[in-house]
């Protein structure tokens, strides 16, 4: 069948997903399509190119970020900006991976989203390229004047220099390229700072020409659009085009006998204290079926996945590393590999964990442990049944996945048949089938190598010194011409920059009207009952037949070292077993017949300022396992066990090991948290629960573990009575209608065994005093600042919040400053403004961006289209698609904070009716200052220099 130019090739229908799809050939070029239809209204459209790296300059990476900054049709500066401005997008964005490039929009509004696909398509496939694009996205030398300071500038190259401020990246990345020497996976498509700069722009033509082209592109919708509509809008594109021979095919890697070849190199560290880290890495030769794909996903979990997996056990119960290392199971790539290992290991220990895995995957490939296995099992099941993708559209995970096979040219549909595989499967549990695989995979298998990262003490600030000199050294071995045209570049690219679009060309972007969109807030069903003295919060929603329980415990009146105590409580109530079992058994039993019990620490604040701290355990299973469910619950809360200082050590390791590994990637969130800690009790409080002070209180803890661990399991247990009770808990259920009853009977069989307890009013917290920099290794910033201004803010804030983040401080931070990105926080209640930078080469001149804010505002000239389109992404960033657990979570987080639907309503008004007038009048706020506070983490002597200039007055050291 022929439709649009597009050869129908297969059709199926997909119960396991509920999609219906088509897979059609685009007869003039070889385009490939992928169609599902489902009731869905989150729309999805993806454009995916094969663009396999030949160096690791990061020209894929560059060209992802560049193609978005203008194209034939929408010759702005950046469309991209301007979609985040004025869509109702649910998600927009492009991914550069080691061997593909993708670009996907989504959006609830079918003409919003159709809008997005068009600027998608002239992006890709009509990109301006201009020098100067290549100039701001990729690098380029920078110099203000002859006899100034040479530097290197460009946002990918200050992205990647804060990716290999990571020691976790930089073992990621060498793990994947030690196991494919000479193939495309062997380079770092993202790019590496040093080999970057060696990027000509007319190589960063050539690779568009090369592999942007339709014969090498994988066309993807989801929705409930019509067909025939996305096929016409396809076909406007690529009927323009002719047939092409493109060679980006990936090849296997050929099985190579290495070994365990030893690859080692130096990761910079912060402190004498840091230590190795290292992976033992086996890569899969063969092509693996769907049936045998999934059979991975099992094995994985079984290994690694659960908290008494046996082979996360063994390692982690050691005592020779603090957490896991390595990625697990890579299935995303032509070719999975295993990536396994510890960090925090003394580089002598290396050779004792390595022992210890290789001999526990040898005892496993001679017996497993059946009930385990298929704890697994059920796990990786669940998860495909729900397909819960959180904030991330359902249908960008099912593109994703069909990547896996339909880019290699195999079967796109291939893993959404699961539920004759998962059958399968569990037939051949029985059977030694997972053993035999595992002697396969690891034992017959001699392509293998063992990466060893260790610490060098001062490495970046050598390597920055020694980057200085270099372009000292080049500057001096430069021309006098030569040295003029790197200044005439620099003020040409600068004035590229802050040029503004012609009027003409911005009305061309395809927008939404306001009329177009619901003038009222979403209605969530939300009925509020008490049970005693506990609130139950019940949301009738469409879930599949899955049941979501929330069950959170009140933390207020908890004092500061109690609050660090109770941020570990979920963790612990689940790792460290209860009087009945340990806690490998009860966590098997938890996969087996759940969907998983996850702790969630979560702090806010009600409208009137008041803090909301508390400890979720959040749950899910299906229907008929509600009694396994309440069983597992009451054993967790009522018969928990603190009496294993050993384990608990393991657990705060592990813990501390993850707040290191987040600094460099996370930097912003910890500099955000720090902030607000300066303004209000709340960002006091969630420092004691999730922030710097509960990292310091796990190490303090360890230390303490060593001297008198029976106080301080005495001490976990009387915060366990203390919070554990029916007057600090509140219930949340997200359930379909007929299995309200029989939830609700679960949660009364629940709550009749805990305590009544009490709960107490706050203590009197000090705030934050001291303007400070967070110190750790990196060669890039996070860089923050925090105001108080003097009262609360209209919704319209809301949409200045969207006017900064995508307008100055984008163009100030971002495309000017070098910065990966920059954002805007604003508390609308009590009158508090947080700006922050994030991968940021520069740290002043970032703080002197926000300071300069209101007098942007004051002067802002805003035609009323540009506000309109403003007001249109605000609310779709407001309202954003959310799956029912997400909304019935939320829904109860409105009723805990005060924000009832007339309130709620209030703020969307003010939204929709947003001014020039409210822009300028938020802009006067700035001029009645009550404080304002600076947190910035980065490297010494980024800080040092920050303190010398009076910026900041203390430097915490965080490793």
């Amino acid at each position: 069948m022929n439709k649009c130019g597009f050869q129908l090739v297969g059709q199926k229908k997909l119960d396991d997903i509920g999609v219906m799809a088509n897979l059609y050939r685009h007869q003039k070029t070889g385009a490939r399509v992928l169609s599902l239809h489902t009731e869905d209204k989150n729309k999805v459209f993806g454009i995916t190119f094969r663009t396999p790296p030949q160096n690791s300059t990061g020209v894929a990476h560059i060209l992802e970020h560049s193609v978005l900054c203008g194209s034939k049709k929408y010759p702005l500066k950046e469309p991209f900006v301007e979609l985040l401005k004025s869509s109702l997008q649910t998600f927009l964005n492009a991914m550069t991976y080691p061997d593909k490039t993708c670009y996907p929009v989504a959006s609830t509004n079918e003409k919003d989203f159709y809008n997005l696909i068009d600027v998608y398509l002239d992006a890709v496939f009509y990109p301006l390229l201009h020098p100067y694009t290549f100039y701001q996205e990729g690098w380029h030398y920078e110099l203000e004047n002859p006899e100034g300071e040479l530097s290197i500038k460009g946002v990918v190259y200050n992205e990647m220099k804060g990716a290999y401020s990571s020691p976790d990246s930089v073992l990621f990345e060498l793990s994947q390229q030690s196991l494919f020497p000479n193939h495309v996976y062997g380079f770092d498509s993202g790019g590496h700072p040093k080999e970057i700069v060696k990027l000509t722009y007319e190589e960063f033509l050539s690779f568009h020409k090369n592999y942007y082209h339709p014969a090498n592109s994988w066309i993807y919708f989801y929705g409930n659009d019509p067909e025939e509509k996305r096929l016409q809008c396809i076909a406007k594109y690529l009927d323009k085009f002719s047939s092409l021979k493109i060679n980006s095919n990936i090849p296997l890697q050929p099985n190579l006998n290495l070994n365990f070849k030893v690859i080692k190199q130096f990761y910079s560290a912060s402190s004498s204290d840091d230590k190795s880290m290292f992976t033992l890495n086996w890569l899969f030769a063969n092509d693996f079926s769907p049936e045998e794909k999934i059979a991975l996903f099992v094995l994985e979990e079984f290994l690694i996945g659960l908290p008494g997996s046996p082979l996360r056990k063994k390692l982690i119960e050691s005592g020779l590393g603090e957490d896991l290392a390595g990625v697990g199971l890579e299935s995303e790539l032509r070719q999975a590999y295993f990536s396994i290992g510890l960090k925090g290991i003394k580089e002598e220990d290396i050779s004792k964990a390595e022992e210890i895995i290789l001999s526990t995957l040898k005892d496993l490939s001679y017996s497993i442990d059946k009930n385990l296995l298929e704890a697994a099992l059920n796990s990786v099941e669940f998860k495909f049944r729900e397909n819960n993708t959180g904030a991330y559209p359902q249908g960008l995970s099912i593109m994703l996945k069909s990547l896996t096979f339909w880019l290699y040219d195999k079967d796109p549909l291939a893993l959404f048949e699961y539920d004759k595989i998962f059958q399968n499967i569990r037939k051949k549990l029985k059977e030694d089938y997972f053993e035999k695989l595992i002697n396969a995979l690891f034992f017959q298998n001699s392509h293998t190598t063992k990466v060893i990262l260790i610490p060098k003490l001062g490495l970046f600030e050598q390597q920055n010194l020694e980057e200085k000199e270099e372009l000292r050294k080049l500057k001096n071995n430069f021309t006098k011409e030569k040295i003029l045209e790197i200044v005439n570049l620099t003020k040409a690219l600068q004035s590229f920059q802050q040029r503004q679009d012609d009027p003409q060309d911005l009305a061309k972007i395809p927008t939404l009207k306001l009329k177009d969109l619901d003038s009222n807030v979403e209605k969530i069903p939300c009925v509020l009952k008490q049970l005693n003295c506990t609130s139950c919060f019940t949301h009738h929603l469409n879930t599949g037949k899955i049941v979501y329980l929330d069950l959170g415990f009140n933390l207020q009146g908890l004092r500061d070292r109690e609050l660090i105590l109770a941020g570990m409580l979920g963790k612990l109530l689940l790792e460290m077993g209860t009087k009945k079992r340990d806690y490998v058994d009860l966590n098997t039993d938890i996969s087996r017949y759940t969907g998983g019990i996850y702790p969630l620490v979560l702090v806010d604040k009600h409208i009137n300022g008041k803090p909301l701290a508390y400890f979720w355990l959040r749950t899910k299973v299906l229907e008929s396992n509600l009694d396994k469910l309440r069983d597992i619950l009451t054993e967790i809360l009522t018969e928990y066990d603190f009496g294993s200082s050993k384990r608990l050590e393991e657990i705060l390791r592990e813990q501390k090991s993850g707040f290191e590994q987040s600094f460099i990637p996370s930097g912003h969130s910890f500099v955000l948290r720090r902030l607000k800690s300066c303004f209000n009790l709340s960002g006091v409080i969630e420092e004691y629960l999730n922030g710097i002070e509960h990292y310091f209180g796990i190490k303090h803890i360890l230390t303490e573990l060593k001297n008198c661990p029976e106080k301080i399991l005495e001490d976990l247990k009387k915060i366990a009575q203390k919070v554990i009770c029916t007057n600090r808990l509140a219930v949340n259920l997200t359930v379909e209608t007929q299995y309200e009853a029989r939830a609700f009977d679960i949660v009364k069989q629940i709550t009749k065994d805990l305590n009544v307890g009490n709960i107490t009013k706050w203590p009197n917290f000090s705030l934050l005093e001291n303007n400070q920099g967070l110190q750790v290794s990196a060669q890039v910033n996070y860089v923050g600042k925090g105001y108080k201004l003097d009262t609360e803010f209209l919704g319209s804030s809301l949409v200045i919040s969207r006017l900064l983040r995508t307008g100055y401080l984008w163009e100030k931070v971002r495309v000017i400053g070098g910065a990966y990105g920059a954002f805007c926080v604003m508390d609308i209640f009590q009158g508090e403004v947080y700006f922050c930078s994030y991968r940021d080469p520069n740290h002043i001149a970032t703080l002197n961006i926000f300071d300069n804010v209101s007098q942007e505002l004051k002067s802002l000239v805003l035609t009323n289209s540009e506000l309109e389109k403003l007001i249109i992404a605000t609310i779709g960033e407001l309202e954003k698609h959310k799956l029912p657990d997400a909304k019935g979570f939320e829904s109860m987080l409105w009723e805990l904070k005060g924000l009832d639907i007339k309130r709620r309503q209030k703020i969307k008004d003010q939204i929709f009716n947003t001014s020039l007038k409210d822009i300028k009048s938020f802009a006067q706020k700035f001029d009645f200052l009550k404080n304002q506070k600076i947190v910035v983490l980065g490297g010494e002597n980024t800080l040092l220099k920050l303190k010398e200039a009076s910026f900041i007055e203390e430097i915490i050291k965080l490793n």
